[in-house]
C-alpha cells in the first residue's frame, strides 16, 4: 500500500484500526456511538413508565372515591335527560353579531334572518342554512333575559325569542 492510500484511510472515520475501509460506511466508533445512547433511551422510558403508573394510580383512586368503573359512560335517552316540564332558561348578555348567532344556535331566529336565508335559498339552492335551522331539535331552551345597551339589538333579541318560526320558537 502506497503512503498515500495509507494517509488517506488512517483520516477516514470509517476505516477500522488495521487501515481497511468499512464498505457498509459503519465503523466500529459510529457503534459505539450507538450503543452509547442506549442507557440514555432506557432512562428516558424508565421515567415514561413510571409516570405512566402514578398517573394511571391517581385516576384509579379518583374514580373509586367517585364510585365510578372504567367503562364507558351509559347512553341517557332524551326522555331521562330532558323531562318536558325543566325548560333550560338563558340570559344573553349583548345581542349583537355573535349574541345573534348564538341565539340561532339555540333554536330562536329573527324573523328578518329567516326572510334573508329564504330569499338566498331561492337564489341558491345549494345554501341549506335555512333548512338546517329549522332542522334542528328542540333543545328544550327559552330565553328569559337580554341585557343590551342599545335598543335596537334588544328589541331584535326580543323579536328572536317570541319567533315561533323556528326549533327552539316560543
Amino acid at each position: 500500500m502506497s503512503d498515500d492510500t495509507r494517509d488517506a484511510t488512517r483520516n477516514d472515520p470509517r476505516s477500522d484500526t488495521d487501515g481497511t475501509a468499512d464498505p457498509t460506511g459503519i465503523g466500529r466508533r459510529d457503534l459505539l456511538k450507538a450503543l452509547a445512547s442506549v442507557p440514555v433511551l432506557g432512562v428516558f422510558f424508565a421515567g415514561w413508565y413510571q409516570k405512566k403508573l402514578t398517573d394511571d394510580a391517581k385516576r384509579e383512586a379518583i374514580m373509586a372515591e367517585l364510585g365510578l368503573e372504567g367503562r364507558a359512560p351509559a347512553v341517557i335517552p332524551n326522555a331521562v335527560s330532558r323531562p318536558p316540564g325543566d325548560r333550560v332558561r338563558v340570559g344573553i348578555v349583548g345581542f349583537g353579531g355573535e349574541g345573534e348567532s348564538l341565539g340561532r344556535c339555540l333554536g330562536f331566529a329573527h324573523p328578518d334572518w329567516i326572510e334573508m336565508e329564504a330569499e338566498n335559498h331561492r337564489n341558491n339552492p345549494a345554501n341549506k342554512s335555512l333548512e338546517v335551522f329549522m332542522g334542528q331539535e328542540d333543545l328544550n331552551v327559552s330565553i328569559a333575559a337580554v341585557c343590551d345597551l342599545f335598543d335596537v339589538r334588544a328589541e331584535r333579541a326580543v323579536m328572536a325569542a317570541a319567533n315561533a318560526n323556528g326549533p327552539g320558537g316560543a
